[in-house]
């Protein structure tokens, strides 16, 4: 798979994930999914003997062997957009988004509620 190729199926990964038309499910490290019979995994692991974080991204065939694998860390080009996958991911499971929105709502809501004290002391 050329660069080309790679970054158009990881923008493709990005944009099903965040259109909810991509089910993930969460494994020991990361996460996976099925497309059509091939089965993929994203993982992310933090490297504390150099404070780097790194994702990797592994293709699988329909019969479960490993064909491809994409690896990278904070100082590679590739970071970014397998950052951005793995925070669609993430959102997709867990719907972080939705429930930061609905937070803020209430707290708005709550703080409309405190009385203003419009008494001044002078």
């Amino acid at each position: 798979m050329n660069k080309v190729e790679y970054d158009n199926m990881v923008n493709l990964l990005i944009k099903v994930t965040d259109g909810r038309l991509l089910q993930w499910t969460e494994i020991e490290d990361g996460y996976s999914t099925t497309i059509g019979k091939c089965k993929m995994s994203l993982s992310s692991i933090y490297d504390t003997d150099v404070n780097i974080n790194e994702y990797n991204l592994q293709l699988f065939n329909s019969e479960g062997r490993n064909f491809e694998s994409f690896s990278c860390n904070e100082s590679d080009e590739e970071y970014p957009l397998l950052d951005k996958l793995y925070s669609s991911v993430r959102d997709s499971i867990f719907h972080i988004k939705e429930s930061e929105k609905n937070i803020m709502d209430n707290l708005e809501a709550m703080a409309k509620k405190i009385p203003v004290d419009d008494d001044l002391p002078f």
